[in-house]
């Protein structure tokens, strides 16, 4: 593509060269005829008073007679860009610096642009410069940079002065290669402008895709293993978004229960092993997400009881009443009452009667709904029960009435005989 621009340009320019001498002949003469008109009002009709310096007035209109010499020279040998250069310039500025008298510095320079024209008319057309770059990528992240190589960039007819980059995001930078990166996600369009020794321009674009860098989701708790109710303190201040900021953070705590916010604090109602999860979402509404793992320890039940006595007789009835005892995280599933004599029951409320004196311990252990248990322990006191016993009596009066009854036959068969 280079190689077939630079041919047609050739062959323009070669067709060009074949058809100005002939246009050329009589303009050179015309613009040799005019430089000397200018040498000649220099020379002799530029008064001494005209200059900024009248005592230099003769030194500096030989000096400008000479430089005009010096173009026409130039025409003469077809160096037209040469000529039209020292014009602009060399010439131009020793006028608009000798001469200090507004009308005759107005005429001159009149007469210098006419002769300029004049030249430009005979000079070949400039080809613009063409632009080309190449890049390191075309899609990137944020803050990763691409590197630019306008080093294809090309003058058929002359060479490149200037190179400009603009990058779309009010960024810019000059010279054959450069590198950016961008801050933040998009599409940007580059834009490169070269400007040739001529000053024609010619620019070149390119769209760059930049992504979004997705958050960091991080958090700290000042607990990994807690009991039953126990809050737990979450604190995600050290997330962050590389190319942006954060806008939300959401907490699923494994349990039903969410949250949101920077820091925040949660207790476990039950028991388990619980999966936390943070969630961020930044400022382009990307997410990033992270968990742990907490271990909810169960809490032991409560025995308690009452009973309506602690000191008794043999036979007596003791009530006892557990219904006091409870679990902080759950229920409690039963009761083992151990009387301490041998008998047990398993009732919140019992009754219970001893038939021996003595201490007896006893011992209610309840159990909850995810097994731990917890006992507590009275010492009852039984006492034997006062005067004869019952079944001695008894005997005794089973004796009685015994004796009794025989005394009563014998007197009976006596009677009998008489």
């Amino acid at each position: 593509m280079r190689l077939a621009a630079i041919l047609s340009a050739l062959a323009i320019i070669s067709t060009l060269l074949v058809i100005v001498p002939s246009a050329v002949g009589s303009d050179q003469s015309k613009i040799v005829e005019s430089l000397e008109d200018l040498s000649e009002v220099v020379i002799s009709e530029v008064p001494e008073d005209a200059f900024a310096n009248p005592k230099s007035a003769e030194g500096q209109r030989a000096a400008l007679f000479n430089k005009i010499a010096a173009v026409i020279r130039q025409v003469k040998a077809g160096a037209y860009e040469g000529a039209v250069n020292k014009l602009k310039n060399d010439i131009s500025n020793a006028i608009m610096n000798w001469i200090v008298d507004q009308e005759w510095e107005t005429d001159l320079l009149e007469q210098l642009n006419e002769i300029i024209k004049l030249l430009e008319g005979v000079l070949p057309p400039n080809f613009p410069p063409v632009a080309e770059f190449s890049e390191s990528a075309e899609t990137v992240l944020t803050n990763v940079a691409i590197e630019f190589d306008a080093s294809s960039s090309y003058d058929p007819d002359g060479y490149i002065m200037s190179y400009f980059w603009d990058f779309g995001d009010e960024k810019n930078a000059s010279g054959v290669t450069t590198g950016h990166m961008y801050e933040d996600d998009g599409a940007y369009i580059v834009a490169l402008t070269v400007t040739d020794n001529d000053g024609a321009t010619a620019t070149v674009t390119s769209t760059k895709t930049v992504l979004n860098r997705i958050p960091v989701a991080l958090f700290t708790e000042n607990a990994t293993t807690v009991f039953t109710g126990e809050v737990i303190r979450f604190d995600a201040f050290s997330s962050y978004d590389p190319d942006g900021y954060i806008i939300s953070y959401l907490w699923d705590f494994g349990d039903g229960n969410t949250a949101v916010g920077i820091v925040v604090n949660h207790g476990y109602e039950d028991d388990d092993v619980y999966t936390v999860t943070l969630t961020v979402i930044d400022d382009d509404g990307a997410t990033e997400s992270t968990g742990t793992i907490k271990t909810v320890s169960n809490r032991s039940p409560e025995a308690l009881f009452i009973e309506n006595a602690t000191i008794v007789k043999e036979g007596e009835v003791i009530h006892f009443d557990a219904s006091g005892s409870y679990d902080v995280d759950g229920n409690i599933a039963s009761y083992f009452w151990d009387f301490g004599d041998g008998t047990n029951a398993i009732d919140m409320i019992v009754d219970h009667a001893y038939a021996e004196n003595g201490n007896f311990t006893v011992t209610l252990t309840v159990t909850d709904d995810d097994g731990a248990t917890d006992s507590t322990a009275a010492t009852k006191t039984v006492k034997p029960l006062e005067g004869w016993p019952l079944a001695l009596l008894a005997a005794i009066g089973l004796g009685v009435a015994s004796l009794t009854a025989t005394i009563l036959y014998g007197l009976y068969r006596r009677r009998k005989k008489r």
